[in-house]
């Protein structure tokens, strides 16, 4: 094959371009590029890790989009034994068959030239993710060879004869050799000036890594089609089908991150360094820079070049391939399959399906403190809060993937790990068979995250609560952060006055010196923040109680987030807030502050052990305010806008008695849920068993003063009470007003045993 037929051109190289657009619009796979997509300009050479066929054309792709520089890449001979329309439209986007005559002395001019190489070291798909041997050296398995080999070495090569051009032509230009400057330029086909400019460049190579999540072995419709038309269809070509369409059809994040780039003559030592200066001015053809073939015979000088290359070619390697593999995105699935990997080389058959999720926890939590680059799923704390309450979407599928493929076995609330975990099909099936050992491979280079395992271990075993609360807490400040970033993005500009608000919305705790037994949590109204109770959360820590002020899903972030929020969101916040002060406290009270109130109530009908009682301030059944009043409408106002899409008037003007603390724009999906959580709390009233204190405002310009009435009515316990407070305002714990503090005070003193029981079965009032 002549190299001039290998030219790129223009038009076929933008139309796909075009095409990969549009597909990356309408398939379920979500390529992020890490930090950004201008990373990929750091380097002329890329080399990438290699799990699916398609990921070979998304590289070339985004540094087009990037940058607009053309890239080449080599593709396997097969493609070009026939000269048909595909082999020339492979041609035509850069590709280059791998059995192309002095196919490394085209890639080196190419790449002086100011093209890029993106190349796959690890040579074809490496399916099973295995790349290390039992000595932990990076090698793969052949299949053409069936046997373990090294990684290639062609991007190092290359890239130290590019470098060794470059050295050649800028001694050559201080030395004024006009003659070999334009040697080499009527050799490259370029002007002098262009060719001074590209010697004149750090000669790099660029490792990023591909990483997808999750990998779903489940056949789909475009599998089960084909194979409907193809029943001859090999082992091979159909675990393909199946895992890579589930990439492109299904959710799946393709996560290519970028890691810094490696000059290429940094791997050489002084002496090496030395003797390149001296052999620099005999250089005057790429050619001389890279090993000869067998047979051939050359100047003793560019002898000592290829000896040089040779030299320091395996060492370039093993740094860009130890520097690829770094940049793993961690994920929950590699977790987990390290975690039953090791379980069961440590002789563990069954353990409880809790005790797993715990330790699947402590894993994640230890993961963070690493310096891998992790999943947001594990970066966000709502991909794995889930795991403390056995409800994990991520962990869950993969059991039931595990649990489909005789792997495990779920059993009611134990785990069994079952004998088929310990062999690994072959090749061509094992990512059907056994994702496990693929998701485990995969991390097999990063000694931190089977790391992660023991460190959990100990933790568990260990079962500090202050370890636990800590985590707890450190997660509560992760989420924080992490939405008010994501609701920071310029697509929520678009609500007015959108930096809502000024007092600090971070969840807190407050223990005193010397803590009583009863622990207190806060709970804050609908559109507030932790913000609306610390004053009085610092109140009751002099008093000795231990407090705890949590922060309601989608609250204290951005009115977009509330938008998008379920009611039942916002009891799980309560229940993790419940969870954390029973590891510091015998006992547990709930105070909330108007639908804080309700969450609370709600909370106490599930009767959990450690309850001590509630007390809820201005808690509503009904409505004064004008923007609450008709939540019926709410619902069929939601039906009407929806069609006109999800952005159309979907927030109310609001003016809160203390923007400090209150979003000023109320989302309709927020006052549906609100609704819905009345509703929830109406019928569930009767089983409230535990001492309830109701705190109302008798003009509360905000919630329907005959509310708590209402609720002191269905309540099942029959120590309850009602507290009214003479006011027009609404935010009566925040502000102090009357004898709301007070009361509150002695009802909790109360439950504390500070005090003698108040509580009767009647109503009382102020």
């Amino acid at each position: 094959m002549n190299p001039a037929d290998l030219a790129i051109n223009d038009t076929s190289y933008r139309w796909t371009a075009r095409m990969l657009r549009l597909l990356q619009s309408v398939l379920k796979v979500n390529i992020k590029v890490h930090p950004d997509t201008r990373a990929l300009t750091g380097g002329e050479i890329l080399v990438f890790n290699h799990f699916a066929r398609f990921e070979t054309f998304i590289p070339q792709y985004l540094l087009f989009e990037a940058t607009g520089d053309y890239c080449r890449a080599i593709a396997d001979r097969e493609f070009f034994d026939t000269d048909n329309a595909f082999a020339s439209y492979l041609k035509s986007v850069g590709a280059v068959p791998n059995n192309l005559p002095e196919l490394m002395i085209f890639l080196v001019m190419e790449v002086l030239r100011g093209r890029r190489l993106v190349v796959f070291p690890e040579g074809g798909m490496v399916k099973d993710r295995r790349v290390m041997d039992a000595h932990g050296e990076f090698r793969i398995y052949s299949r053409t060879t069936s046997q373990w080999r090294k990684l290639h070495a062609g991007a190092a090569v290359i890239a130290l004869a590019v470098a060794a051009c470059r050295r050649a032509i800028r001694q050559q230009a201080a030395l004024h050799d006009t003659a070999a400057l334009e040697h080499w330029a009527s050799l490259l086909d370029m002007e002098v000036e262009a060719l001074l400019a590209s010697a004149g460049r750090r000669t790099c190579i660029l490792p990023a890594n591909i990483t997808f999540y999750p990998i779903r072995v489940q056949g789909n419709v475009l599998a089960r089609g084909v194979a409907l038309f193809h029943r001859g269809l090999s082992r091979r070509l159909r675990e393909e089908l199946i895992i890579e369409s589930n990439i492109l059809l299904r959710d799946t994040d393709m996560d290519i991150r970028v890691g810094q780039p490696l000059a290429a003559e940094a791997v050489f030592g002084w002496w090496e360094e030395l003797l390149l200066r001296r052999l620099c001015g005999g250089l005057h053809e790429p050619l001389a820079a890279l090993p000869r073939r067998t047979g051939q015979r050359h100047p003793w000088r560019h002898e000592l070049y290829r000896w040089l290359i040779q030299r320091a070619a395996p060492r370039l390697r093993d740094h860009y391939m130890s520097a690829m593999y770094r940049e793993i995105t961690v994920n929950l699935c590699h977790l987990a399959a390290v975690a039953i990997r090791g379980l069961r080389a440590g002789g563990i058959r069954q353990l409880a399906l809790a005790d797993f999720q715990r330790l699947l926890y402590l894993m994640v939590k230890s993961v963070q403190g690493s310096s891998l680059y992790l999943h947001r799923g594990l970066r966000d704390p709502a991909g794995y809060q889930g795991l403390l309450e056995g409800r994990c979407d991520g962990l869950q599928q993969f059991l039931d993937s595990l649990h489909g493929l005789g792997l495990v076995a779920l059993e009611g609330t134990r785990l069994r790990l079952l004998p088929g975990l310990d062999t690994e099909p072959p090749l061509d099936t094992i990512r059907l068979e056994n994702p496990l050992a693929v998701y485990a491979n995969e991390v097999a280079p990063l000694t931190e995250v089977s790391g992660t395992l023991t460190a959990a271990l100990a933790d568990d075993r260990d079962s500090a609560p202050a370890v636990l609360v800590g985590h707890l807490l450190d997660d509560d400040r992760r989420a924080l952060v992490w939405l008010r970033r994501e609701f920071h993005r310029p697509r929520y500009r678009a609500l007015p006055a959108n930096p809502e608000r000024i007092a600090d919305p971070t969840p807190f705790l407050l223990r005193p010196e010397q803590p009583l037994p009863l622990g207190v949590l806060l709970v804050h109204g609908f559109l507030a923040s932790p913000a609306e109770l610390r004053d009085f959360g610092r109140e009751l820590r002099s008093r000795g109680f231990t407090v705890y002020g949590v922060r309601l899903a989608g609250h204290g972030t951005s009115p977009w987030d509330l938008q998008g929020r379920h009611w039942g969101e916002w009891l799980a916040s309560v229940r993790r807030g419940y969870r954390l002060l029973t590891l510091l406290a015998d006992r547990v009270a709930l105070v909330g502050s108007a639908s804080g109130g309700l969450l609370s109530l709600l909370l106490a009908a599930e009767q959990p052990v450690e309850l001590a009682g509630v007390a809820t301030v201005n808690t509503p059944l009904g409505y004064r305010a004008a923007e609450f009043r008709h939540l019926p409408l709410v619902g069929s106002a939601q039906r009407l806008i929806r069609p006109w899409g999800r952005d159309s008037m979907p927030f109310l003007p609001y003016a809160p008695a203390h923007p400090a603390l209150s979003y000023r724009h109320i989302p309709l999906q927020g006052l549906q849920e609100l609704r819905r959580l009345n509703s929830a709390l109406k019928g569930r009233l009767a089983d409230v068993q535990c001492p309830v204190l109701l705190v109302q405002g008798d003009q509360d310009p905000v919630v329907e003063p005959d509310s708590a009435r209402q609720l002191l009515a269905g309540l099942g316990s029959t120590r309850k009470r009602l507290v009214s407070i003479p006011t027009h305002r609404h935010s009566i714990i925040h502000e102090g007003v009357g004898e709301t503090r007070a009361a509150l005070r002695r009802f909790l003193a109360e439950l504390a045993g500070l005090a003698p029981p108040g509580l009767s079965g009647r109503a009382t009032g102020r």
